[in-house]
């Protein structure tokens, strides 16, 4: 494919953006962004006095509707006041054009740019010109101005108020103001703004960091003429509240869609999109989705891969010979975050996505290298003959029988030799990281649900590692996604967020596996953190499924209609069934993952009880049958004066026969009793 680069000119999809604007305005767009910013800087000296008393953008002040009346970049709220400023200006006998008094009241009255004027000395000296601010705006739209000059010019102010006023340019002092990422195709080329025409990488996209010298906010959101392509994607990192509102005015993005991306970690998943009528009339329609997205960290993966290739070889009847019964050890690392996705109609062929901060569901190995025993431990085993006596040694040996299969003769492991050593075994497959990460038990690496990931490492929070497929696609000239539009990348980005609902799933049935097998292993010890560990998956499966199932009943069906909509009604396309499938897929998964760690808690419940009444048992024959002893040393324990079998000169001989006796007759009526139960 072609190299990436930024590409200067593309009329076509600039005049679509811009609209019917005037000569000053599009002068100044064919100028550089970053002179762009700060022509538009200096047209606002202050900001709005209630933006002043908030001291900061809250998201408290959207309750009080400041934000969405200062802010509100959408088509309809701008034209709300264009006509009303229409109305009030003095000159009547023309529409939809606001001269300069009726600017200025738009501007100042209504979004505060400038200071109101009350008195007629005031309209007068800004009529001829004392604001040299606002002559300047005026001198580059050109009075009288129209819709879309007035809209451009009032979106672009507000831009300059956030960078200017809310520090959106950044600086090593806000590193949480969150990344861009942008990037235009077609079926040849990949454009992006923010990478050097002469770069010899085959795949670069922009990357907006602010804590990075000499990078800035400024050259993407005034960058209009560096806009190319058939596709425009843009997508923005965990975001701050004022790099929210810049986007917006970028994208005319809707009110009500700003208001819940500023708090869109605790919103649930949802969808609105737009009748076909509202989109033929109006190309920057907007739809809006919200999605759960679920991944799995660098090691997890990796333990996932492991796993399968454990669980094919022991399908395999020609390789199973080699490999060893025991699943692999895994290391469970999944996290989630949300994801905003809005998209416009095919005219204009734009997707916006915003994701959150990436929190952990959870993060934890199955079990350790090795089981450290206790002193007390040991000692007993010692003692008791553990794994040396008659019993033990016939119990090892059945355990090894179907633990190991024999291989030209020759058990696959020496008698002394750890299984986990073996070239036979899934540690083969495991890279040194990952092994460390297993071997390393003082150091065990754990998470709790909803504590954040900072690891860019490992944890899945980077751009290139959330959509690694998506970019593997594009990579590909005349590929089936650079083929298609916006609606296939959506469907793509949908598609492969729930197959990795599936593939977390397989991992938590992968530890099930393995946490299993360890169970019915006499070696084990500690089984009850075992037991706490299968607990902790069902809480975490619960918790993924609470995360997916507003998507799955209030998104997936609607998500499809508006589909096939767009496309005539003739066919689902196939990525929507993807969609579908995985979906349908996911909620039995989980219940099935659910139950197998329910049953398996009951199961080591009822073998604890089992036990424990054997135990029991045990000791209530050894009572039942001492019970004639007993009896008889306490009548013969007593001081009484005459008692004449404590002179007899075989009284001790006496008693134990007479103990002895009546033993074996409780002991068999205790067996007589436990038949008849039997029976």
């Amino acid at each position: 494919m072609n190299s990436v680069g930024l590409q200067r000119s593309n009329t076509e999809v600039t005049l679509a953006r811009e609209g019917d604007l005037s000569p000053g305005l599009r002068a100044l767009i064919a100028r550089d962004p970053v002179e762009q910013a700060a022509f538009w800087k200096s047209c606002v000296t202050s900001t709005q006095g209630e933006l002043d008393a908030l001291e900061a953008l809250s998201f408290g002040s959207v309750t009080n509707d400041v934000l969405i009346r200062y802010f509100d970049p959408s088509p309809r709220s701008i034209n709300k006041v264009f006509d009303t400023a229409s109305r009030l200006q003095k000159d009547q006998n023309t529409k939809d054009v606001l001269h300069k008094d009726g600017f200025y009241t738009a501007l100042s009255d209504f979004y505060a740019v400038f200071e109101s004027v009350t008195t007629a000395e005031e309209k007068q000296a800004m009529m001829t010109g004392s604001n040299k601010e606002f002559e300047r705006v005026c001198e580059t739209v050109a009075m009288p101005c129209n819709r879309d000059c007035f809209g451009y010019a009032l979106r672009r102010l507000r831009i300059a108020i956030l960078l200017r006023h809310f520090d959106l340019e950044g600086g090593h002092q806000f590193k949480h103001q969150g990344q861009i990422h942008h990037v235009d195709y077609d079926t040849e080329n990949i454009w992006s703004p923010f990478v050097s025409q002469n770069s010899q990488k085959t795949f670069d996209l922009a990357v907006i960091e602010p804590q990075v010298s000499g990078a800035c906010f400024s050259e993407y959101l005034f960058n209009q003429k560096g806009r190319s392509g058939d596709v425009h994607w843009e997508h923005v990192d965990h975001p701050n509240m004022e790099l929210i509102l810049a986007i917006g005015q970028v994208w005319c993005l809707p009110a009500a869609q700003l208001a819940l991306m500023f708090n869109l970690e605790k919103v649930q998943s949802q969808i609105s999109v737009p009748d076909k009528a509202a989109l033929s009339k109006n190309r920057y329609a907007w739809s809006f989705m919200i999605l759960p997205t679920i991944y799995l960290d660098k090691y997890s993966r990796e333990s996932l891969q492991c796993y399968r290739n454990w669980y094919e070889q022991r399908r395999d009847p020609q390789q199973k010979n080699n490999m060893s019964a025991k699943p692999p050890r895994v290391h469970v690392a999944a996290t989630y975050s949300n994801l905003a996705m809005m998209w416009t109609s095919e005219a204009v062929s734009s997707l916006v996505t915003v994701s959150t901060e990436t929190h952990y569901i959870g993060k934890w190995n199955t079990d350790k290298a090795k089981h450290k025993r206790t002193f007390f431990k040991s000692l007993l085993a010692k003692i008791t003959c553990e794994g040396t006596g008659y019993c033990c040694s016939r119990r090892r040996k059945a355990e090894e029988d179907e633990e190991h299969i024999p291989h030209e003769g020759k058990p696959l492991l020496g008698k002394d030799e750890d299984l986990e050593k073996s070239m036979k075994t899934p540690r083969r497959w495991q890279s040194t990281e990952l092994q460390q990460l297993f071997d390393d038990n003082e150091a065990e690496d754990k998470a709790v649900f909803g504590e954040k990931a900072t690891n860019k490492e490992t944890s899945t929070i980077k751009f290139e590692d959330r959509f690694d497929q998506l970019l593997t696609n594009l990579q590909q000239p005349h590929s089936v996604l650079r083929l298609g539009s916006h609606w296939d990348l959506l469907l793509r980005i949908c598609a492969n967020r729930t197959h990795e609902y599936l593939d977390v799933l397989e991992t938590y049935e992968a530890a099930i596996a393995r946490l299993t097998f360890l169970l019915d292993s006499h070696k084990t010890d500690n089984k009850d953190n075992l037991i706490a560990k299968i607990e902790q998956i069902k809480m975490e499966v619960s918790k993924l499924e609470m995360l997916v199932n507003p998507f799955a009943n209030c998104v997936v069906d609607d998500l499809s209609k508006h589909m096939e909509m767009m496309t005539g009604g003739h066919r689902t396309p196939p990525q929507m069934k993807e969609i579908q499938s995985n979906i349908l897929a996911f909620t039995p998964k989980c219940k099935s993952i659910v139950d197998s760690c329910t049953d398996l808690t009951v199961q080591y419940d009822r073998a604890t009880g089992d036990k424990m009444n054997n135990i029991l048992n045990i000791l209530t024959f050894i009572t039942f049958v001492i019970t004639p002893m007993q009896l008889m040393t306490g009548i013969y324990g007593m001081n009484w004066d005459h008692m004449p079998e404590l002179h007899w000169s075989k009284g001790y001989h006496f008693f134990w026969v007479l103990s002895v006796f009546l033993s074996i007759v409780f002991a068999l009526v205790l067996v007589c009793l436990q038949r008849s139960d039997k029976d």
